[in-house]
């Protein structure tokens, strides 16, 4: 899976972490559009563990993205 073109430059200005997207959940209407990406987290140094988050992703109606959260999923084993 990867994220639209738009999405992809958003994501790419994050630094220190690398955000793989896993699914595509969603989008929303606004003066614009709101995306949510399912993606798994890994911090940009040997060894890290990676997590899943929820990156919630702004496209404005000019085409240029912000990424406006990303939320942390806390996984049971239960």
């Amino acid at each position: 899976m990867h994220y639209s073109a738009a999405d992809n430059e958003a994501v790419n200005r994050l630094t220190g972490v690398d955000y793989e997207p896993v699914a595509y959940l969603g989008s929303q209407v606004v003066s614009g559009l709101n995306h949510c990406y399912l993606a798994k987290a890994t911090v940009v140094y040997p060894g890290a563990s990676p997590r899943y988050t929820l990156v919630y992703i702004y496209e404005k109606t000019d085409g240029t993205c912000e990424i406006t959260k990303v939320s942390d999923i806390e996984l049971s084993t239960n």
